[in-house]
């Protein structure tokens, strides 16, 4: 799963045995208070081992220390990595 999300700010040598990789969904309190449920009001973390993850695709919508992803560009990343082949709307299929 790392090689292909590909992060910016983690050496990728080897994988460490039982390591955890994390989706986080996050909503900003801001948006809230003034009733705003738009894609703009979300971003998208992923942390691997404790590490969170940055991400070329997200640079513009990044946090200061350049992890992070908005959710828009969240999805964009995952479009352009995702299977699109046989039986792409299908995964169990596909890997049969």
């Amino acid at each position: 799963m790392m090689e292909w999300l590909h992060p910016n700010n983690v050496a990728m040598d080897y994988v460490l045995y039982a390591s955890q990789v994390v989706f986080e969904l996050k909503y900003d309190d801001l948006c809230l208070a003034g009733n705003y449920t738009g894609n703009d009001c979300f971003s998208v973390a992923v942390r691997w081992n404790g590490v969170e993850l940055g991400f070329d695709a997200c640079v513009n919508s990044a946090q200061a220390d350049g992890t992070g992803c908005s959710y828009d560009d969240f999805k964009s990343l995952m479009s352009g990595i995702w299977y699109n082949g046989y039986s792409a709307s299908d995964l169990d299929e596909a890997c049969n």
